[in-house]
């Protein structure tokens, strides 16, 4: 065999790999979010996804791997290895001269993340105080998500308030746009995608640029 068919063949399998890969993270997504965590079985994931439970196992160890790997996927929207903060649409925020207008980018795209990880996430906090493997989990995602706020606060800082350190900024940033906050106002409150984002921006100007939105740049609400 050539060594070019030799790479043909490591790709196709490469290929098919994160495929297979592919088709088990969104049916563990699927089955978690229309039966619940604990109705769940591996099996149930393997059988939905067209492979093996053994396979399954292998790949992510249990159900607790599997709802890690789902909300990655979800949140990313796809199965690139690369950190939410360091996405384009994340470094573009950084571009953004007017401090106003970062701050609505930003709460345009935590509005986006948050509708498509929001339910997946708040089934995570339910399942973690039964569930050690998940509370374990879920304690790994608050830090990554603490560990991201730093980082874009220190990224977005200029024309920022200059009296707010970085890891207060960062925590108020992580909760204000937190899946809890989209939940009660977009889940339980009713709110639109768009409503919520919009009254994001106007939060996210008041606490960190001490700056009254412009006129005309809001939305209606209700």
């Amino acid at each position: 065999m050539s060594t070019t068919n030799r790479r043909y063949d490591s790709s196709a399998r490469q290929a098919d790999a994160r495929s297979r890969r592919a088709a088990i993270v969104e049916s563990a997504a699927t089955l978690f979010l229309e039966h619940g965590y604990s109705e769940t079985t591996v099996a149930q994931v393997a059988a939905e996804a067209g492979v093996s439970a053994q396979l399954v196992y292998a790949a992510f160890g249990g159900k607790a791997g599997l709802l890690w790997a789902a909300l990655d996927r979800v949140a990313a929207g796809d199965d690139e290895p690369i950190l939410m903060r360091d996405r384009p649409e994340s470094l573009a925020l950084a571009d953004i001269a007017d401090p106003h207008d970062r701050m609505r980018a930003a709460a345009a795209l935590a509005a986006e993340v948050n509708g498509r990880v929001g339910p997946l996430e708040r089934l995570l906090d339910s399942v973690a105080g039964s569930d050690p493997a998940v509370a374990d989990m879920r304690q790994k995602l608050v830090e990554a998500m603490r560990e991201d706020h730093r980082v874009l606060i220190q990224r977005l800082a200029d024309g920022m308030r200059p009296d707010l350190t970085v890891e207060q900024a960062a925590d108020m940033s992580r909760v204000v746009t937190g899946v809890q906050v989209w939940h009660g106002l977009v889940v339980e409150g009713g709110w639109t995608q768009e409503q919520y984002a919009d009254w994001l921006g106007d939060t996210l100007i008041r606490l960190f640029v001490m700056e009254p939105p412009r006129p005309g740049r809001r939305r209606r609400r209700g």
